[in-house]
Parts: C-alpha cells; sequence; structure tokens
C-alpha cells in the first residue's frame, strides 16, 4: 500500500486552518467580524481607586475610635475636677478678697469713704460672714492668716487694697517699707541714707531699680510719708530738646527764657507723660494702671547760684510748683547722691564720684541758674554739672513718685532683678 505524503499534507494544513477560524470572532450571521473594539478597561486603577477608598475607611474608623476615647478622657477630667480643690496662690486670695470688698459695698455704697483721701477698713470676717467669701482657711489650708481691705476714695475712684498676713509664710507690704525697712539703712558704704528727713540712695553702686512695664527706673528718694522719688534710668531717644527756646529781651534773640513754669521742658514734659510728645512713638512713659499709682508731688524749681553750697533741696524749694505728676532732678537731688566729700558746690566736678546717677548722655535738671535770665543746669559725660543756655538740646530724664499705698510683688532692687509692683 502506497502512502501519499501529499494528503497527509492537506490534512494537516486543514486543521491549521480550522484553529485560526476558531481564534477569530463569527457573528450572529456566521461571518468574520474583523472591526471589532478591542477590550481597553484599565483595571490596576480600579484596583488602586478601591484601596483608597479602603484606606479612607479605616482611617474614618480610626478617627471616630480617637474622638471616643478623647471624649472619655476629657469627661474623667471634668468629673475630677469637680471633685478636686483648687489651689491658691497668696495673690489669688488677695484678688478674692478684693473682688469680695466690691460685692459688699455695690450692696452697702453708704459705707464708701466720701472725700478724695478718706479711707474705710473691710476685715475679711465681716466678708465671710456675709458669704462674699469663704474662709481664708478654705484658701489657704496650710497657713493661718488674718486680713482687711482697704479703700480710699481717689479722685475718680475707688482704690482697694487687700492685706493678707500669714505670718512668716506671707505678708502683703507696700513697697516702700520693703525699700526703706530698718535692716536696708546705711551709715556708710553705697546705699540707703536717712538724709534730711528722708531716705535718699547714695554711692555708685545701689540696688534701686523699679520696672514699670517695660521702662526701668531708679529710686532717688523715699520721703517721710513713704511715697517713692523715681528717676528715668535711661534716655528717652526723641527726647533731646532745648529748655526753652523762646526770645529773650536780655539778649535780643531766641537763647530762652529759664523761667519753668512757663518752660518748654514743663510743657514737653506733659506731653512725655500723656504719650504725646512723639505721636508717631509707639513709646509710652507709663500706662494706665501705673498712673493711677502716682502720687502728686511739689516739685522746687527755685534758681540756684555757681556757689551755692546746700543740698538739703532749701534753695530750690525756695519757689514750688505744686500738684504736679512728673518733673525733673534737682541739683541737690543730684549733690545727694554723691559720696564724695569734695561735692559741696552746684558745679563742684567731685559730684560726679560714687554717683549712681551719671550717665552717658546730657540730660537737663529742673534747676535754672540765678545768675541770668537765659541759663540752666544740665548733666554732662565729661564735666557733671554745667550751665547752658536753654536754647541748647539735652535729653529729659523725668521724676515721679509712687504713693506710698504701692504694694511690693517681687524683685531685689537689682538690675538683673529690679523691683516690680502689683
Amino acid at each position: 500500500m502506497e502512502i501519499n505524503f501529499n494528503e497527509g499534507k492537506k490534512e494537516l494544513d486543514n486543521v491549521q486552518e480550522t484553529e485560526t477560524q476558531e481564534e477569530e470572532m463569527i457573528s450572529e450571521d456566521g461571518e468574520i467580524i474583523t472591526d471589532y473594539e478591542e477590550d481597553t478597561t484599565d483595571y490596576e486603577k480600579i484596583k488602586q481607586d478601591r484601596n483608597k477608598e479602603e484606606l479612607k475607611g479605616q482611617i474614618k474608623k480610626l478617627l471616630i475610635i480617637a474622638g471616643v476615647i478623647l471624649g472619655i478622657i476629657l469627661f474623667f477630667i471634668l468629673i475630677v475636677s469637680l471633685f478636686m480643690k483648687k489651689s491658691y496662690t497668696y495673690d489669688d486670695v488677695e484678688l478674692v478678697m478684693k473682688n469680695a470688698t466690691q460685692k459688699y459695698f455695690v450692696e452697702y455704697k453708704n459705707y464708701l469713704p466720701k472725700e478724695e483721701g478718706d479711707t474705710r477698713n473691710v476685715p475679711v470676717d465681716n466678708l465671710v460672714a456675709g458669704k462674699y467669701m469663704k474662709e481664708l482657711s478654705y484658701y489657704l489650708p496650710n497657713d493661718t492668716c488674718t486680713g482687711r481691705v482697704t479703700v480710699e476714695k481717689t479722685a475718680d475712684s475707688y482704690d482697694y487694697r487687700p492685706y493678707l498676713n500669714c505670718g512668716e509664710s506671707y505678708q502683703t507690704i507696700e513697697l516702700y517699707k520693703k525699700v526703706a525697712g530698718d535692716d536696708n539703712i546705711v551709715t556708710s558704704g553705697y546705699g540707703l541714707y536717712n538724709l534730711y528727713g528722708n531716705y535718699v540712695f547714695r554711692g555708685e553702686d545701689v540696688n534701686n531699680f523699679v520696672k514699670l512695664g517695660d521702662n526701668l527706673w531708679r529710686i532717688f528718694k523715699v520721703t517721710s510719708d513713704g511715697n517713692i522719688g523715681l528717676v528715668y534710668h535711661d534716655r528717652i531717644s526723641y527726647s533731646s530738646l532745648s529748655w526753652d527756646d523762646r526770645y529773650n529781651k536780655a539778649k535780643d534773640y531766641n537763647i530762652g527764657i529759664n523761667n519753668y513754669v512757663t518752660s518748654r521742658v514743663k510743657e514737653n514734659l506733659e506731653k512725655l507723660y500723656n504719650n504725646k510728645l512723639d505721636e508717631e512713638d509707639e513709646f509710652k512713659l507709663l500706662n494706665s494702671n501705673h498712673k493711677e499709682k502716682l502720687a502728686r508731688f511739689d516739685l522746687c524749681v527755685g534758681k540756684r547760684a555757681h556757689k551755692d553750697n546746700t543740698n538739703n533741696n532749701s534753695t530750690e524749694c525756695s519757689e514750688k510748683v505744686n500738684d504736679q505728676l512728673i518733673g525733673l532732678l534737682t541739683i541737690s537731688d543730684y549733690m545727694q547722691a554723691s559720696l564724695d566729700t569734695s561735692c559741696t558746690l552746684t558745679l563742684s566736678e567731685s559730684c560726679q564720684n560714687y554717683n549712681y546717677l551719671n550717665t552717658d548722655f546730657a540730660w537737663w535738671f529742673v534747676t535754672a541758674d540765678a545768675a541770668n535770665t537765659y541759663d540752666a543746669y544740665n548733666f554732662t559725660p565729661e564735666y557733671g554739672v554745667q550751665t547752658k543756655h536753654t536754647s541748647s538740646s539735652a535729653y529729659l530724664r523725668p521724676v515721679i513718685y509712687l504713693k506710698n499705698n504701692v504694694f511690693y510683688k517681687s524683685g531685689k532692687g537689682t538690675l538683673e532683678k529690679p523691683y516690680k509692683i502689683k
């Protein structure tokens, strides 16, 4: 039997053709579809979107769980706080006493002091009895304390001053008592001296710094009635001005007139006090809270001769401008601050020695020269006290007085830790 290889080849070709036809797409009519659309679905993107949705769901669940846990924690904190007693500082208790007294006088206005300067004392026991506050032992269980609130009538309102006494632990104390306590008075070396009935700081290195807001002052005097004289420590940048610049008939030009009452320096000090000396500058000498604590004083403006040998302000106080809130130092104030025994005359250059009032800039005194109508005294870093035409320029170094009832808050009077008030 012969084998026909051609027949076998035909059969193999038929099989391959059949397989090719099976791969082709056939329409319902049995025809081969050659223009069909390819499936372009991006399954990877769908998968990524599905994963993102699942991640969002998981984050949402975690946030809900975290919120629930935080809510539970805050709830427990609230519950605990309701049963825990607040811890009070001494300052807190003084504020409680003050607020309680104010509530007391809302109901008993007739008991308020009537005349300016009059005072009323309200014991804490009365405030407790009237249920305006709790007993002091509630606020300070570890201390045995007593207290009172003094109310003083001022020009415009009432000043409420709480006094808390907890023995050795704490006592409310006025600044002047802190500064001029018996332990602080010296009779030699640098420090605070009892001089002419006042307490005066003398020497080069003394702890007499006071900070009011952002501004640094120095105590130059504590008066016999407890008011505290402060002089500005540094220069005020825009205050280099003339003492006076008016026309002077004796010299026939604008050299100035050395009468403080009508002077430019008095006008400029008042502008400085009211924050209007340079209205474009944001500097403020004193805020409203500090101004309430100032005492009015008589400014000594008597003129002084070059060879005047007094240093007790007797010459300067021969003429006064009463009821002032701001001023300048007198020559006697400067002389008293020096410990040099050769500081005996107005123009003694040795007054610069051992004197904390010295600076590296020139500044005006309130004191004018008795020799003429156009010169006043100023301090210069080179020579100390000098006479200058009032039309010359020097810085203002203002003086103020704190009331004797201003409370001490903290500090040691050093440059690093100045005294601060409440």
